[in-house]
């Protein structure tokens, strides 16, 4: 079993985006398919991962396998920083699913950070788009009884009081296409229960430790780098 289901599972995602960097440097983001005071998101087509078939498999040590993915970027409006973003939620993702791993196919297939070579900061995150280039309708929901209720019991009685329905309410939880979807870990509701567990800290650094593994990386004269600058700096 690893260690870290869900950070393997990008590592991988983002090893195979790698290998095809040339394809993904030379496109711009298209479809605009959310906002926030924070961050902008835009699709970029398809692309490569190594995505596992569920994530419950690379909890029981499956193998990954190349498929085809839709993506999105998540660009950062004003100060707000892609690093320190991913690794907040890839590291509650991980210590969710890993205790409530009924969540786990809710959650995004994968994050990673998108850099120009030689740059000191990412420009933006890298994540799966739910909404296959917009092709799903998506909409805010609250997040389900059910899932609510693993949530809670993945985490104990410490967790049913600093996770509240209302919480959860305005947050977290998507209707993609009349799926249930967990996307938006902006808010603090989900990070509380797993802020409760010790491990998380743990798990923090070492989503740190292997930010190069969780990174893309695109040349600086690239159409996508040069795209991505201009709306970030918006």
């Amino acid at each position: 079993m690893a260690n870290y289901p869900y950070l393997e599972r990008c590592a991988e995602a983002v090893a195979q985006l790698g290998h095809r960097t040339q394809d993904l440097a030379s496109r711009k983001p298209g479809k605009r398919l959310g906002a926030s005071d924070n961050y902008r998101v835009q699709s970029i087509g398809e692309g490569v991962t190594g995505i596992y078939p569920s994530l419950a498999l690379t909890m029981l040590g499956s193998i990954a396998v190349p498929v085809s993915q839709h993506l999105a970027l998540k660009m950062p409006r004003r100060d707000s920083g892609p690093l320190e973003r991913l690794i907040y939620e890839v590291a509650a993702i991980d210590e969710i699913t890993r205790r409530a791993p009924k969540l786990a196919e809710k959650m995004p297939a994968f994050m990673g950070l998108l850099a120009v070579d030689g740059a000191d900061r990412p420009l933006a995150i890298i994540t799966e788009d739910a909404t296959r280039c917009g092709s799903l309708p998506i909409e805010p929901m609250p997040a389900s009884p059910q899932s609510v209720h693993e949530l809670k019991s993945g985490f104990g009685k410490e967790a049913e009081e600093a996770v509240g329905e209302i919480e959860l309410e305005n947050s977290v939880a998507f209707d993609v296409g009349g799926t249930e979807r967990w996307l938006d870990f902006t808010p603090s509701p989900v990070y509380a229960a797993a802020s409760l567990s010790d491990p998380i800290t743990v798990v923090k650094n070492e989503v740190r430790s292997r930010q190069n593994e969780l990174t893309v990386l695109i040349p600086d004269d690239s159409v996508l780098a040069e795209a991505v600058s201009c709306i970030v700096k918006v």
